[in-house]
Parts: structure tokens; sequence; C-alpha cells
């Protein structure tokens, strides 16, 4: 059975993070937080969808200790490190095993977010729907909804080139490439990692699609979504490195209604 590279992934994700200025997750975290203490929420409880290694979900709590935390992912690799990481940082949190498409938390929450390009990780359409369903039915009424995603018009440079990441005990290759018509792009990584006093290789490839703002927007739409605001974001200065996202937050409606039977939608 070939290995799922997110549970490779999971083993060095936290050093490879350690490489960049800051981590991603808390690079955008102010980004994400102006737009959940600036409008309604009907509760203080919040899932971080494909959470990772829980390093949103441990900023959140530093500064709102005082919110129901869950979170969501599909790989059991990626869980593992995020519940010793958690409980290392002394933060509670539900975490569940979940693709995005079967999302399905013990209660409904107040907002849903999903950090870091997640979502370009689902390279069908029909996955982007079921996914935008699933999440609207594990939201409180009216709850918000934020996620980023690579910018459109930036993804082919985004996905070009090759560059290295070095941390303590740590050497990251990754070599981008993008399909012609700009629709997929993909990441071929390959990771040295020293284990006591040697070092182990993984190669895995991860890749993504270019989600169209026209897609997005009707994806949302069936799923019984309002969009409130659409912006371009730099997580990092222009000085540190280029990540240009498009952060997106949306209100499920209040006379929202579950359209898993759509004709548009097999």
């Amino acid at each position: 059975m070939k290995a799922d590279p997110y549970d490779i992934f999971a083993r060095v994700y936290d050093a490879w993070q350690a490489g960049y200025p800051k981590p991603f997750s808390r690079a955008i975290l102010p980004f994400y937080e102006q737009e959940l203490i600036r409008r309604v929420v009907p509760e203080h409880s919040l899932v971080d969808l494909a959470c990772g290694t829980g390093t949103f979900i441990e900023a959140w709590a530093n500064r709102h200790d005082d919110w129901l935390l869950f979170g969501a992912d599909q790989s059991k690799g990626m869980l593992r490190v995020a519940r010793k990481n958690l409980k290392r940082a002394s933060v509670s949190a539900r975490l569940v095993c979940q693709p995005l498409q079967e999302l399905c938390l013990p209660r409904p929450v107040g907002a849903a977010v999903c950090v870091f390009d997640s979502l370009n990780h689902l390279t069908r359409l029909r996955d982007l729907r079921r996914s935008f369903r699933a999440i609207a039915r594990s939201l409180l009424p009216e709850g918000l909804f934020i996620f980023d995603i690579n910018d459109e018009r930036a993804f082919p440079r985004i996905f070009s080139g090759s560059w290295t990441v070095e941390s303590a005990g740590l050497f990251v290759s990754i070599v981008a490439s993008c399909r012609e018509d700009g629709v997929r792009g993909s990441l071929r990584y390959t990771v040295f990692e020293r284990r006591r006093r040697t070092w182990s290789r993984s190669d895995f490839s991860i890749v993504e699609r270019n989600w169209l703002r026209g897609e997005v927007e009707e994806a949302l739409g069936l799923a019984g979504f309002s969009i409130i605001r659409v912006r371009r974001i730099q997580p990092y200065s222009h000085s540190e490195i280029e990540a240009p996202r498009t952060l997106w937050t949306c209100r499920l409606r209040h006379d929202r209604q579950d359209r898993t039977s759509n004709p548009l939608d097999p």
C-alpha cells in the first residue's frame, strides 16, 4: 500500500515550518482574527479544518482561551503530532480524523476556518461542493466560514521553480511545476531528516488545484453560504517570502437548505 504523503509530511512538518521566517499559521493568524473578532459569531466555538499539526489551534487558544476548539484532518499522522503539540501546550481541543467531504463534528460550532490553502488540495469540483455542504452542516445557524486559497492569478508563478528549506536536523528540497493550462500544480518534496547519527530520505508529491473565483462562489452558494468579503492578502512581508492568498469570509444563510441531491453534483 502506498504511504499517505501527508502522514510522511507529518513527521517533519513543524521542523519544515521552522525554516521559514515564521510558521504560516502564525503569519496568517491576524487576518483570520480580524475577520472573526469584528463580526458576530453565534457562539465562541471553532473548528480548524485540515488542522495538520495543530499550530493554528494552539495559536488561537493562546490569544482566545474562552473558545471551545475542534480540529479535523484526514491524516492520522498529522493528528498524532497535533495531539502531542496541544498536550504539551496545555491546549484543550477535540480532534477528529475526517476528510472535509465527510466532516461530522460531535456538535455544531460557531465558526469554521480552513488555513494554508488546504482547499486547493481538493482537486475535483464535486469534492469541493461536498466539503462546503459538510461544513455548512457542522455550523450553527449564521455561523462563519473563513478560508484562504492560493491567489488564482499567482498560481502558475507559485507552482514554478525550486527552493530549499533548512532547519535543525532537516533539509527539504521542493520542486514546483504547473500544467500549461494553469489548473493544477505539483510540489515534489525530497526530505532529508537526521535521526540520531544517521540521515533518512523521504520523497513525496502533493498536487493542488487552482480554484477559480466563479467555481468557489458557485460551490458556496449551493451549500447555503453568503459571501461577506473576498480580499487578497500577503501573510508575510515582501522581504520575507511571497505567498499571495485570497481570504474568503462567508456566513451560513439563515434560510439555508441542504442541497445534497443537486443535479449538478453527482
